[in-house]
């Protein structure tokens, strides 16, 4: 016998906890809410203590900042600045777009062409002369980068974007190359091109040229490999990444007052560092709705695993008998049944009747740690069925404090416990085992009897 030491089964537990769902569940329920309650007042209190410090921050004038301060502060703007429109001339610029090792370009040249029918007659002769004056013209056009400008101003982007992929070269006297580069990245690149150069030439001739026809000598299409995009490429990521690195270092150095300055002027929203410690200050942000639905889903399933383990305390302490498990295993006993449905009580009956019959027992104590136990109709159908077996049925409760159920049980052949699970005290059974070892008693079993 193992002296009434709890042995703890999955089996029982999980038996333990179906019994008492109810319990489990107003457990778990109350876990979910408090968890849910902590999780939403906290924060609550935590936007409100970082909106009060925000705030506070706010409140700071530029007059409060030290000549020094003011400086950091300013040294920081500027390199947001530039931060800024280094970004955006990398995400912009069609350089940063294309492969270098591969770019596509389109070629065309150009001639220029003297109507000799509109000539004066004293410049009748001199074409060769004039159609180079005007080529100049036009490759001065492109090279102070007037037609990207008019080139970006019809497809409606920033200027410098088109200018840097237009290059222009003379070809011969009269004659000039224009390079288009990142042809497949402009839209109406090079029609763009062609109508405002067919524009420029009735400029000059509305002014001091004479008049002349642009016209398209060749064209041809290539792809290049631009070693120079490459490294502007390169240089540009650099810059970035130095200017963001330039930033970061001056807000490392600036106070919660100079970060909030900091970010009012540039829209910003840095949160600063410790000046102790050099971390990162934490700026806390509501979860909202959805995250502290999360949390509450996280509460659900730490009220359910809670839930669970209290009822597998209350199953490991309990200083009652929680399952059948406690009689069979604990104390090694023989379970005869118990009176949950009409069945099993009269099968517990049977047992006991014909246990009794094949010992020749004549005398059998029925015994119980609880009196409440031995006034069920179980206890009187089986003094009944035994007593018309000619066997004589004691019915004795808390035997140990009483000395003369101590004498009848002793004249008994054998004894049958009734108890109950949820009923009897675990060590009050655990005793009355004992006393039955101690003294040789012929233990039949036990009977688990709901009262």
């Amino acid at each position: 016998m193992l002296k009434g030491n709890r042995i703890v089964l999955a089996s029982d537990v999980i038996k333990h906890i179906r019994k008492h769902w109810k319990r489990a569940l107003i457990i778990a329920l109350i876990i979910t809410v408090l968890y849910a309650a902590y999780t939403f007042i906290d924060d609550v209190r935590k936007v409100r203590a970082q909106a009060a410090a925000d705030e506070a921050a706010k409140q700071v004038k530029v007059e409060d900042f030290t000549e020094e301060e003011l400086t950091d502060v300013q040294n920081a703007i500027d390199a947001y600045n530039l931060l800024q429109d280094t970004q955006t001339y990398h995400d912009n610029s069609y350089i940063m777009k294309v492969d270098p090792y591969a770019v596509n370009q389109v070629v065309i040249n150009f001639r220029v062409e003297m109507d000799s029918s509109k000539l004066p007659a004293d410049q009748v002769g001199q074409e060769a002369n004039l159609a180079g004056v005007l080529r100049n013209e036009y490759v001065a056009y492109i090279n102070k980068s007037d037609l990207g400008t008019d080139v970006a101003e019809r497809i409606g982007v920033d200027p410098q974007y088109i200018t840097e992929i237009i290059a222009v070269e003379n070809e011969g006297n009269i004659g000039f190359n224009i390079y288009l580069r990142g042809i497949d990245l402009v839209p109406d690149f090079e029609d763009s091109v062609k109508i405002c150069l067919n524009k420029f030439t009735k400029e000059l001739e509305n002014g001091d040229y004479y008049a002349h026809s642009l016209t398209v000598n060749n064209e041809y299409e290539a792809t290049v490999r631009i070693d120079d995009y490459y490294n502007r490429q390169r240089n540009s990521i650099n810059e970035i990444n130095g200017c963001t690195n330039n930033v970061t270092n001056f807000i490392k150095k600036m106070t919660p007052e100079q970060v909030a300055y900091y970010n009012a002027e540039t829209g910003s929203n840095e949160v600063g560092y410790d000046q102790e410690s050099g971390e990162e200050i934490e700026k806390y942000e509501s979860v909202g709705i959805s995250g502290l639905i999360k949390k509450d889903i996280i509460g659900v399933i730490i009220g359910i695993v809670l839930a669970v383990l209290i009822e597998l305390f209350i199953y490991m302490y309990s200083k009652k008998v929680v399952t059948e498990s406690d009689f069979t295993i604990a104390m090694g006993m023989v379970l005869l049944g118990d009176n949950s449905s009409e069945d099993n009580k009269n099968v517990v009956i049977s047992k006991i009747r014909n246990i009794c019959k094949q010992n020749s027992i004549k005398k059998l104590a029925l015994i119980s740690t609880e009196e409440d136990i031995l006034k069920t109709d179980l206890v009187d159908s089986i003094k009944e069925t035994l007593n018309n077996n000619e066997i004589s049925v004691s019915v004795s409760a808390d035997i140990l404090k009483n000395a003369d159920k101590i004498d009848e049980v002793l004249d008994a052949s054998a004894v049958v416990l009734i108890e109950g699970v949820g009923k009897s005290v675990l060590n009050k059974v655990n005793e009355e085992a004992e006393f039955i070892e101690d003294y040789k008693l012929n233990l039949l079993g036990v009977v688990n009897c709901e009262a």
